[in-house]
């Protein structure tokens, strides 16, 4: 197939029969000479701007991950067509729900105290904080009465140990009186602890000891009584001020700080809830998976796409066009489009879109335009039924994404017709339990299903859903058997005007003598002709002609001497 140039100058095509199936009607030989010749014909002609592109799908989504974690499933493999809401991957979402229900917990919290606050306190707890002002007050005058008896305290204290010291001399001076009046008996006297002087001594030691002891007390409480008294003001001063507060109610500061912390841990929630979101996969619109980059155990970010997805709903080509070609475009017009793998065939297509600006970069200055390709009569290829991705209407996401996982065994057991003959079966819930089993359904969702009915439930929700499964329609479009894939080469001439009933000839019948234009008829005079457009060999002539009319490709050497108004007759036939 011919390459299209970018940016040509304005060509002419047949618009409605192929050129390559005009042009052997314009060029016939004469059985009598070699010399060539063509017919003129009376046709309508396409003015065209030419380009080249590749086809590229409607939308093409690179779907990643809203969070970093490792990957638990993929539930899609390349070329699988998958329709929109179906689950395509997820990741371990453990860490991600623990960081949900903690951001909940907080929410709760803020929320209490802001509700806590424009409620107002309780009676309880007003009762408390003027409990808690009582007890304070009782503190304070303890406190208060401590502080006035303490100098009393230590002078009748350390009185007492000044007493206790004197009889504890008295009492040592009798002890050691006893103890030489022994020694100076027997050498090896020793003492009985029953004598009276012993007992005596020892019980004034211990009388000094406690006296002393408390004395060392009372002077230390008169030393902090102060402190104690400025204490037990303070906690007396607080105490009031939280039943102060109480009965005054929270004022619009605390309300608003409290409102601010509220929508904070709201705020905090959302992102991790939105974080739990993103772990998981699911198809934007109905299309073809081309790209699957991530695993199952494998470590999963957020900057690179795990998924590719195309939506092959729509093709359209993406060419570039020079600059004094562009200005003769328009939004709607008509365009037709060949593809090197279709061996030529030609599709309609529709210029969609112009952009405003050039392309970037040096050289010759060409402007980006879209052409959308018409499908219509274009098959689509169809998808089976164990496909991921069947259609599912009255269901909601998680019901669908649910129903979603066990398609492919309802399939392998017959559809629906299978399900319905399985529930004829004494035995026939066993069996679709333990088909859920061994397809690898997880045995939590196989409890949830036989919970609410088993067999009779998921026959209720297929026979609700007939669509459940139908094949997609969102594979690639084909024609005759060959898939309309995206990248594929092609070429598009856009209609920028239309020449309607005007006289096409071969250019090479065209003869030229200065600045005058002619044909040469095989019958009658030279007729002077102006030329519009051409195109592979044709170009349009305006004129005194006749449809049908044969003229010379080359003119015959009788003609040669012919002028291009056909004042000479030809050759030895007088003047």
């Amino acid at each position: 197939m011919r390459k299209l140039l970018i940016g040509t100058a304005i060509v002419l095509v047949v618009g409605v029969i192929a050129l390559f199936v005009i042009m052997p009607s314009l060029t016939v030989g004469v059985a009598q000479s070699d010399t060539e010749t063509a017919v003129i014909q009376r046709m309508t002609l396409n003015d065209t701007v030419e380009s080249s592109g590749a086809v590229s799908a409607e939308r093409t989504a690179y779907l990643m991950f809203g969070a970093s974690g490792i990957v638990e499933s993929v539930t899609v493999d390349v070329g699988d067509t998958v329709r929109e809401g179906d689950s395509l991957a997820a990741l371990d979402t453990t860490d991600l729900a623990l960081q949900v229900a903690l951001r909940e917990d907080a929410v709760q919290i803020a929320q209490t105290t802001y509700d806590q606050l424009l409620a107002g306190a309780s009676e309880r707890e007003i009762a408390q904080a003027q409990a808690n002002v009582a007890a304070a007050e009782s503190q304070l005058t303890t406190a208060r009465t401590s502080q006035t008896n303490a100098p009393d305290q230590v002078t009748a204290s350390c009185a007492s140990a000044a007493t206790a010291g004197n009889a504890l001399d008295i009492a040592r001076t009798a002890y050691d009186a006893y103890l030489e009046a022994g020694f100076a008996l027997d050498l090896n006297f020793t003492a009985d602890p029953d004598a009276e002087a012993v007992t005596a001594y020892e019980n004034a030691q211990s009388s000094y000891d406690a006296a002393s002891a408390q004395c060392m007390i009372a002077a230390n409480n008169a030393a902090n009584a102060d402190a104690a008294v400025a204490s037990a003001e303070a906690n007396l001063a607080y105490a009031q001020a939280v039943l102060a507060d109480l009965l005054d109610g929270a004022d619009a500061d605390q309300i608003t700080i409290a409102a601010v912390q509220l929508e904070q841990a709201q705020t905090q929630l959302e992102q991790a809830q939105a974080a739990l979101d993103r772990a998981a996969l699911t198809a934007p619109f109905d299309g073809v998976i081309t790209a699957v980059n991530i695993e199952v155990g494998q470590a999963a970010g957020m900057t690179s796409a795990a998924i590719t997805l195309v939506d092959t709903s729509a093709y359209y080509l993406s060419v570039d066009v020079d600059e004094l070609d562009v200005m003769r475009l328009e939004i709607g017009q008509s365009a037709e489009i060949a593809l090197e793998a279709l061996d030529g065939q030609i599709i309609p297509g529709t210029l969609t879109r112009i952009a405003p600006a050039p392309n970037p970069g040096a050289g010759v200055v060409t402007y980006n335009v879209r052409v959308d390709l018409i499908l219509d009569g274009m098959t689509a290829a169809s998808s089976s039924t164990s496909e991921r991705g069947a259609a599912i209407n009255s269901l909601d996401t998680a019901q669908a994404a649910r129903v979603r996982e066990f398609l492919p065994i309802v399939e392998e057991l017959g559809g629906l017709e299978g399900l319905v003959a399985l529930s004829e079966q004494p035995d026939g819930n066993a069996q679709f339990i333990a088909a859920l089993r061994d397809g690898g359904i997880d045995e939590t969702v196989i409890a949830q299903i036989e919970s609410v009915g088993g067999l009779d439930m998921i026959l209720q929700v297929i026979e609700a859903n007939t669509d459940l499964l139908a094949p997609s329609t969102a594979a690639p479009a084909s024609i005759d058997g060959i898939t309309l894939r995206i990248g594929m080469t092609a070429d598009v001439e856009i209609v920028v005007g239309t020449f309607e009933n005007v006289f096409v000839v071969t250019s090479e019948a065209i003869q030229r003598t200065g600045d005058q234009e002619y044909l040469i008829p095989t019958e009658g005079d030279n007729i002077p002709v102006t030329t519009g457009l051409s195109r592979d060999g044709l170009t349009i002539v305006y004129g005194d002609l006749t449809e049908g009319q044969t003229v010379y490709v080359q003119p015959p050497p009788s003609r040669t001497d012919a002028s291009p108004l056909g004042i000479r007759r030809l050759a030895g036939a007088g003047s």
